[in-house]
């Protein structure tokens, strides 16, 4: 089954064939053709007078696709990447920033943005979102149709990505659940495409990890928190200070949930009652100063650090937090249970979240003791 990639004109052909080889490492049924971007006239007279926009809709990258197809003389059974720097402006999914899409075996797969996600090696994403689409392809799903991708996300390779941190847990896990091998199964894909595919998921994985997995081999650990509200992953005690612990908890307890500094505000009473419960203290004052307040004198609640001195600190949290995973339980399941980043609009504002993965492939059991004293 052949796969001709190519770009929109200011997509340079060393990206191209970086991706490309990339994917031409893993051998199996799906074989990856370079082609050169398409000239800037070509892409003008199908596109039209807006060729210098800065965004491109989809029914654009169709028609060129179908241009394509008949100038170059590409099988109707083959697929077509086109890869392209512009925003792709999907009028069926406005509040979602995508990373690609398809139609049939038409693929376009953005090229920006990517650096965040993967270490500095963008060209592994764009080579993953190719892989992606080409399975959901030939699972059957449709234009248009989203029933079939996961919303929340659960590290499989259908998982929606509504939020940027989700596509970073997508790209690590390297995973595709038995409910969308089925669909593919279901829908005639072959096993030998089934396998290469599971074959670059891996080689993904392990190219953005730099060591070999072990999530394969082993089943991931369940986490659990005790009465006294200690912290355990595989029976392992995750020892971590009271303020950035109570702020993990916290996270843990609101899994899935994308935690604004609003959010935290508003869950004041919750974070103190965390953080007095686990110190047996009758004092928040530094959940106080973790929200950039203080109480004065009169008993009223005043602001003492502005939202992005704040914004930091919550962001250090994390990184503490992530630290003492690693030196626990190591660095690729450190990766799978550390609190991730995202950027939400909340009132026409940019707001940076925190937000704990609700991942089905491990458990979290909290002590009913421990609920019931926050």
């Amino acid at each position: 089954m052949q796969v001709y990639i190519t770009g929109t004109p200011e997509v340079t052909n060393k990206l191209i064939k970086g991706v490309v080889d990339l994917l031409n490492k893993c051998p199996g049924p799906l074989k990856f053709i370079v082609h050169k971007s398409v000239a800037a006239d070509y892409f003008s007279n199908i596109i039209g007078d807006n060729n210098d926009s800065p965004m491109i809709t989809f029914d654009q990258i169709v028609n060129l696709c179908g241009h394509y197809r008949f100038d170059e003389n590409i099988e109707i059974d083959s697929f077509v990447v086109v890869l392209s720097s512009k925003k792709l402006d999907f009028a069926s999914q406005t509040n979602k920033k995508w990373f690609s899409y398809f139609s049939l075996k038409d693929i376009v797969v953005r090229t920006y943005d990517w650096d965040e996600y993967t270490n500095n090696k963008p060209q592994i994403a764009i080579a993953y979102q190719v892989i992606e689409n080409i399975f959901q392809s030939l699972s059957g799903y449709c234009y248009n149709k989203f029933n079939y991708f996961h919303n929340p996300a659960k590290g499989c390779i259908n998982d929606f990505c509504r939020n940027e941190y989700e596509i970073e847990y997508k790209l690590r896990s390297g995973h595709i659940c038995q409910s969308c091998l089925q669909v593919a199964v279901d829908n005639s894909t072959s096993i030998e495409v089934l396998t290469q595919v599971k074959s670059y998921l891996n080689f993904f994985r392990d190219e953005l990890l730099e060591f070999k997995s072990v999530l394969e081999t082993i089943d991931i650990p369940n986490m659990a928190i005790s009465a006294n509200g200690i912290i355990y992953i595989g029976g392992k005690e995750i020892d971590i200070e009271y303020l950035p612990r109570t702020f993990y908890i916290f996270s843990i307890i609101n899994r899935g949930q994308e935690i604004s500094f609003k959010y935290l505000k508003e869950n004041h009473r919750k974070l103190s009652s965390i953080y007095r419960t686990i110190k047996k203290t009758g004092s928040d004052s530094p959940i106080q100063t973790l929200l950039g307040t203080k109480i004065d004198e009169n008993g009223n609640t005043i602001v003492i650090r502005d939202y992005d001195k704040t914004k930091k600190i919550i962001k250090d949290k994390r990184n503490e937090i992530k630290q003492e995973l690693k030196a626990v339980i190591g660095e690729e399941l450190s990766e799978i249970f550390k609190i991730g980043s995202t950027r939400k609009t909340i009132a026409g504002r940019v707001e940076h979240c925190s937000i704990f993965p609700d991942n089905e492939r491990f458990r979290v059991e909290i002590d009913p003791e421990f609920l019931e004293m926050i």
